[in-house]
């Protein structure tokens, strides 16, 4: 990605995943994946937020925030992705690692 900013620039793919989770009733959502309501209502919050605010502002501090034992500072980005549309994945081009940081108590 230039400059290391995915923002709204997601993979067909994904932006329609994340336009069908935003437009869902929280309900719909909770029934068809199984999951209680309150996770789902979080999902389609977040689907609406990454489509409105992008990637970097939703995983900076879109509300609600997460209890600080689940707060973790950003990864380093990873300064070469391409989107192989063959195959649907997006390829890293460069050898990123993941920084781990300790279990938060």
């Amino acid at each position: 990605m230039p400059g290391g900013v995915l923002g709204t620039s997601y993979p067909a793919p994904l932006r329609t995943c994340l336009e069908g989770l935003a437009a869902s009733a929280p309900a719909a959502t909770a029934q068809r994946y199984g999951l209680p309501l309150p996770p789902a209502q979080l999902l389609q919050r977040r689907a609406a937020d990454l489509l409105a605010m992008g990637f970097e502002r939703t995983a900076a501090g879109a509300a609600p925030e997460p209890a600080p034992c689940y707060v973790y500072a950003p990864q380093p980005p990873c300064c070469d992705l391409s989107y192989d549309a063959a195959s649907g994945h997006v390829r890293c081009g460069t050898c990123w690692r993941p920084v781990l940081e300790e279990r938060k108590a």
